[in-house]
């Protein structure tokens, strides 16, 4: 099989491959109506760090990061064997975003005994709740959490993965349950660091929402991407398009538009095909210094564009951050900048288990 897998036959087979799966990738999707969004917020600091959006990026075989099974169930292998993490991530408003992850490999399930499993937390936080006339009626609660189960498989160069999860919202007392369907895939170079990926996200129904007359539509997305790192340069390179799902991701905002007509009113400004297509953008870079530290930087165009301020743009859509191990720890850090009025951040401490705790 690897015979096939030439360079120059590598990236006929490639180029093939992607010209296949991407046919017939965008459907027409109204925005603003689907439930459990909150499932495809990015969760750990290597995915923040390098823009938000990424399913191709991953380390060395010493050095794989578990979290990454959670944007592609396809890297998920046998190197993330007992190996835990715990990432922080703190929103504006007291909002923070909890995950957990875990991979383990239970022999005795043969073919599917390597498996990895993730919990999400976002909290909201107590919120002041009032009548229609402002009366305090007290605090609310409102808090969403996801449970994932996921298992990959590897055929020489290609590997596929599956991760099959529960979601749940609970918003003021209205609740909302989901059972989902995450389908990655993988094409690796058997000698280079190169890396293509296809993510198909949250494919599945409804068990409950919050009202019999609530609208509903799946948080579908799908994403491709590739990864690629120079021989002679400690830099690995990603690209990821995300969104794919949906025909059109740009939002028209009018209070943007400056430009008047003769009688004095706004002219909308329409959004060309090219800003609409780079919207769908995701770029990533990881300075590898050692094996045991690294820089990540990462521009995410869709972020820019909904959230700056056009008076000052500033550095909104930009995201970095770096990860240093120390023997069975690694803990990694991420920012992303939001808004001009700040940033978020990300906390990701992961353990090695099964040196941590082997026996002398």
């Amino acid at each position: 099989m690897y015979k096939l897998f030439s360079t120059k036959l590598f990236f006929l087979n490639s180029f093939l491959f992607f010209l296949f799966i991407s046919q017939n990738l965008v459907f027409g999707q109204i925005g603003g109506k689907t439930s459990l969004e909150f499932i495809n917020l990015p969760t750990h600091a290597r995915v923040i760090g390098l823009g938000g959006a990424n399913i191709t990026s991953q380390d060395t075989e010493s050095q794989q990061d578990i979290n990454m099974h959670i944007e592609n169930p396809a890297l998920l292998n046998e190197q993330t064997h007992e190996r835990l993490s715990l990432a922080y991530y703190g929103y504006s408003a007291g909002i923070s975003n909890l995950n957990l992850a875990y991979g383990h490999n239970f022999k005795k399930l043969g073919r599917f005994s390597n498996l990895a499993f993730s919990f999400q937390y976002l909290d909201y936080g107590n919120i002041e709740s009032y009548d229609a006339l402002g009366n305090s009626l007290g605090q609310i609660n409102a808090n969403e959490y996801s449970f994932g189960i996921t298992n990959a498989q590897k055929f020489d160069a290609f590997s596929v993965g599956a991760t099959l999860k529960i979601a749940g919202s609970q918003l003021a007392g209205y609740n909302s349950t989901g059972i989902y369907l995450d389908l990655g895939g993988t094409l690796t170079h058997p000698e280079k660091d190169l890396r293509f990926g296809l993510v198909m996200n949250n494919l599945g129904f409804l068990i409950s929402n919050y009202s019999p007359t609530s609208e509903y539509e799946m948080p579908m997305n799908i994403l491709l991407g590739a990864s690629f790192k120079p021989e002679k340069m400690p830099v690995r390179f990603s690209m990821t398009l995300q969104q794919l799902f949906r025909k059109n991701i740009a939002y028209n905002d009018p209070s943007r538009s400056t430009t008047l007509d003769a009688n004095g009113q706004v002219v909308v400004e329409e959004i060309s095909a090219i800003d609409k297509a780079i919207r769908r953008v995701v770029l990533g870079a990881e300075i590898i210094f050692s094996k045991n530290f690294n820089v990540r930087a990462g521009y995410n165009f869709l972020r820019r564009k909904e959230l700056i301020l056009t008076a000052k743009p500033a550095f909104v859509g930009f995201s970095f951050g770096g990860v240093l191990r120390v023997r069975s720890f690694e803990f990694a850090y991420s920012r992303s900048l939001m808004h001009i009025a700040g940033g978020t951040n990300n906390f990701t401490l992961t353990l090695d288990t099964k040196k941590l705790f082997r026996k002398n």
